[in-house]
């Protein structure tokens, strides 16, 4: 199902509100059967487009995790307390590599860069970075303490089922994977409620990636202490975003949901207010994404130069199959490279998230000519391989607008880009193919000099504007009107 229809089926249901008062031990859980809806809508064909894993292999594959993750946690292991009054909670996904080999979370790690010298922060990850690599801020393993077998009554069951036929799926999935995600979040709330019953000068958290069940417990479990929990945004938030457009915030809010969105510019903040102009909480602040400054202050510009020989390089940045973007590499570009120039060069990028990437692309490339193509699998900086292609194709991820940042031209494909991102195309900030080679031969003819989306704010990068912002942080509400008077003053 593409995008467009998930979000407003699930905005249909909410309406409605059929399950928007579930809750489990008084805790409002919309927010988990939200987030299960949006999964089951956008991942109907994920199973059948993933190559099938032998059951010995799948097993043997998960007893290595867990012994990799409980040796990690031996030697990363939480301090039993804490003296830091802010802290930072992110994922791996979003290290991304420096020329002195140490590893920069582009989400959070700007922040602590501008942090003011007398805050004293911590930092951490919620599952294992890559072993033996270093971390440019060094950060400490959170883990959930015990495994969890937590059953769901008979009456979230009928509500489940009634959200399950308002939507149109199958309620014995729904039911699954609301108990999974209900088991995990009661898992990550005992372990969050002891983080914090130590740490008693923690006033405020700063987290990505809020929608799944180890942050929504953080967040709950801050609210239960009365610590400000700030939810740093990490990709585009586009009006078809289930996990942040199309909410009927009640007037209490939702325990899981953060108290901020710290957004990269207004249109992310606008389309997150869109349905509720008027909420007291969970509102956005138009912060900025400072990686990108930090990049180009900090950071020794080092373009890739395996493929700057070419006339035209194109990096495709691959996602996860959701929606209607169930082949990652699509058919058109596969039929383009069978009939393209030799001046033409492709590198393909997986989605940090996306764990099997680099197999799935090696066995879809493996019958064209090895000479038109690499598969990044080494874990590059994006911004240094922006610095040296010419183009860039993707289904729909906020690469375009960091693309755009660096001179580089978009091509989006597929319906899903086109509900994302029509304002922008109609500008002609990006281009679009439903998924045709004719239109991607045309494209890469074209001497592409792209308008900089960011012309129309999506994005605000600027180190300055994150300090300042950081040193007031506790005197601050976060929102946009009081952050502009005050830059005014």
């Amino acid at each position: 199902m593409d995008l467009k229809e998930a979000f407003f089926r699930i905005s249909k249901v909410e309406d409605k509100a059929i399950g928007n008062n579930i809750s489990w031990q008084g805790i409002g859980v919309w927010p988990i059967v939200r987030q299960c809806l949006w999964f089951e809508l956008t991942h109907e064909t994920e199973e059948t487009n993933r190559k099938q894993t032998h059951w010995f292999t799948q097993l043997l594959q998960r007893a290595i995790n867990w012994v990799y993750t409980a040796t990690f946690s031996l030697f990363n292991r939480v301090p039993i307390t804490g003296s830091e009054t802010t802290a930072f909670i992110s994922r791996p996904i979003y290290l991304q590599a420096l020329p002195n080999r140490a590893f920069f979370d582009r989400i959070v790690d700007p922040l602590i860069f501008c942090m003011p010298s007398n805050v004293v922060y911590a930092k951490y990850y919620v599952s294992p970075w890559p072993n033996f690599i270093k971390l440019n801020y060094p950060a400490t393993f959170l883990q959930p303490v015990r495994l969890s077998s937590e059953d769901i009554s008979e009456e979230h069951r009928d509500l489940l089922t009634l959200v399950a036929n308002e939507v149109g799926i199958d309620p014995k999935k729904l039911i699954y994977r609301y108990k999974k995600d209900l088991n995990a979040f009661t898992c990550w709330l005992q372990a969050a409620r002891q983080f914090l019953k130590s740490r008693k000068n923690l006033d405020t958290i700063y987290l990505t990636s809020w929608y799944f069940p180890d942050m929504m417990a953080l967040v709950t479990a801050a609210r239960e202490c009365g610590i400000k929990t700030i939810e740093l945004q990490h990709g585009k938030q586009g009006k078809f975003n289930a996990m942040y457009s199309g909410w009927r915030i009640p007037e209490k809010g939702y325990q899981m949901m953060p108290d901020i969105f710290w957004n990269w510019g207004k249109p992310s903040a606008e389309h997150i207010l869109a349905t509720s102009p008027d909420r007291c909480i969970h509102r956005p602040s138009i912060a900025g994404f400072p990686w990108i400054d930090y990049y180009r202050q900090h950071v020794l510009f080092q373009p890739a130069s395996d493929f700057k020989e070419k006339k035209r390089s194109v990096l495709v940045t691959i996602q996860s199959p959701e929606g209607e973007n169930n082949q990652p590499i699509p058919d058109f570009i596969i039929d383009y490279m069978r009939e393209c120039p030799k001046e033409v060069f492709f590198i393909f990028r997986c989605h940090p998230s996306l764990k099997e990437g680099p197999e799935y692309c090696r066995h879809r490339l493996s019958e064209l000519p090895s000479d038109l193509y690499i598969i990044d699998d080494v874990g590059r900086n994006l911004y240094d391989i922006l610095m040296g292609v010419t183009h860039h194709i993707t289904a729909y991820s906020s690469c375009c607008y960091e693309a755009s940042v660096f001179g580089v031209p978009t091509l989006l494909f597929g319906r899903d880009s086109w509900a994302f991102y029509k304002d922008e195309i109609d500008k002609g900030i990006f281009s679009w193919t439903l998924g045709s080679s004719e239109d991607l031969a045309l494209w890469l003819e074209k001497n592409n000099s792209p308008k900089d989306a960011n012309d129309e704010g999506y994005i605000i990068s600027s180190l300055e504007r994150t300090s300042y912002i950081l040193q007031r942080a506790k005197y601050l509400s976060f929102d946009y009107h009081e952050l502009k008077d005050l830059e005014d003053a």
